[in-house]
């Protein structure tokens, strides 16, 4: 398997997208691969530009700017991209034009609004990608399990009493071949309930 030379993380400036563009960093450095930040604007409005597209345009330039003022001062090599249209669709068109080896991505966006929610963008970002995708949970936030994920976590929890599934570090789930895994850094309780499942 070749190492991983690009990573396009996903942002719409949320705090779990911060999470995503920290492990995109954390993933990057170890390999000296180059971190992509991807902001999609949903507004795909052509040309003129109301004024309050433009100002938010104008936002996302300087956010896009902070995250890769953060991760070049972490020794990570990094550009942006700022696009129009649809999440997800640019998401997966960027990964591949970029050659990106793996896209990272918040389960959960901005709320109320339909950037990066689970079933949703980066359900959408995870069925079709067909590259491994990093899908970053924030650790505060409750995703509804499917039945034989939560009777795995009981199972685990029996075996291991020092197992502490609320831990308070972010998820991190990989798919992989059609197969969401949890990855090495998932918590020993989330590894377990993966593979009772």
């Amino acid at each position: 398997m070749r190492p991983v030379e690009r990573i396009l993380v996903a942002t719409d400036f949320s705090p779990d997208a911060a999470l995503a563009l920290a492990a995109a960093g954390e993933a990057a450095a170890p390999v000296g691969a180059e971190v992509i930040v991807l902001h999609v604007d949903d507004d795909a409005r052509a040309a003129p530009l109301s004024s309050a597209a433009i100002a938010r345009r104008d936002h996302a330039r300087r956010e896009l700017e902070r995250a890769r003022s953060d991760l070049a001062g972490r020794n990570v090599a990094v550009r942006t991209l700022l696009r129009p249209g649809d999440p997800a669709r640019e998401i997966l068109r960027m990964a591949l034009s970029q050659e990106a080896g793996m896209i990272v991505i918040a389960s959960h966006g901005r709320a109320g609004s339909s950037a990066l929610l689970l079933g949703s963008v980066a359900d959408r970002v995870v069925r079709h990608a067909r590259l491994p995708v990093l899908l970053v949970r924030h650790p505060d936030r409750f995703v509804s399990e499917p039945t034989s994920l939560r009777a795995g976590r009981r199972i685990a929890e029996d075996e291991d009493d020092d197992a502490d599934p609320d831990r308070g570090e972010a998820d991190f789930y990989i798919r992989t071949s059609g197969a969401a895994e949890p990855s090495a850094d998932a918590s020993p309780a989330l590894r377990t309930r993966a593979s009772e499942a």
